[in-house]
């Protein structure tokens, strides 16, 4: 257990370091015009939708089913709805070039140290603490769908739900923090990082929170979504293809 913190804390260390060293050009976001109940309401709209869903079948469905993870994203697509109905625009980010694709690839190595290592010692403490292995139970359910379901999920898990939580956390929740004369960028990185983190299951706490904040910082640095986007597919791409292929995903 001491070994894997001891390497969680070197490997952050690493990537915080590196990612020191790729500062973009802190754009700003444009201001939004939603209130705090609008956020609420949303809220509501999200996580309603599957509730209101399991509710109305009479059952817990797998979590990596396709159909429970196309219900998930209909609630997603609903809060984003409602945010556009709101503000008038939708999308939260303010037009303009991006940051060059090399950036983000720099970004995406660097993170890496630092999310693999938090996620082994997540996995040590889990299993430490659990008496035996554990994860994520969408991933479990990813393994056990009988084929070809897993296809249909991967797609949703790895393409889709990436753009809509990077929609809403970084695209809406950021832009409607920064916009607040009481909040800058620094505590909208930290608010968002909580919001994201406590939106997965207990067990990836640790590296969904450095995930998010890696997320955070480049939508920080480089003002838009695509590079933020593109890291979350990869991650979520990395960790499917492990349910997938492996016994046990770390």
């Amino acid at each position: 257990m001491i070994l894997a913190v001891l390497l969680a804390l070197t490997g952050v260390g690493t990537s915080v370091l590196l990612l020191t060293h790729l500062r973009g050009r802190k754009e700003t976001a444009p201001p939004l015009t939603l209130r705090g109940w609008d956020f609420l309401v949303a809220a509501v709209l999200w996580l309603g939708t599957p509730v209101f869903w399991m509710a109305a079948v009479g059952m817990e469905e797998n979590l990596a089913h396709p159909v429970a993870l196309l219900v998930i994203a209909l609630g997603a697509v609903l809060a984003w709805a409602w945010f556009g109905f709101r503000s008038g625009a939708l999308w939260p980010v303010a037009e303009g070039p991006p940051a060059p694709l090399s950036w983000g690839i720099r970004c995406a190595l660097a993170s890496a140290p630092g999310f693999f290592s938090m996620a082994y010692c997540a996995s040590v403490a889990g299993e430490w603490w659990a008496g035996g292995p554990v994860q994520q139970e969408v991933v479990a359910g990813l393994r056990e769908l009988p084929w070809p379901l897993p296809i249909p999920s991967f797609l949703l898990a790895v393409l889709v739900l990436p753009i809509l939580e990077e929609v809403l956390f970084r695209g809406w929740l950021w832009g409607f923090l920064t916009s607040r004369k009481d909040f800058g960028p620094r505590r909208a990185l930290l608010i968002t990082t909580l919001a994201f983190t406590l939106a997965h299951e207990p067990v990836a706490w640790l590296p969904i929170f450095f995930l998010g904040g890696v997320l955070g910082w480049m939508r920080w640095q480089s003002g838009k979504l695509r590079h933020v986007i593109l890291l979350h597919v990869l991650y979520n791409g990395v960790g499917s293809l492990l349910a997938l292929t492996q016994d046990s995903s770390p």
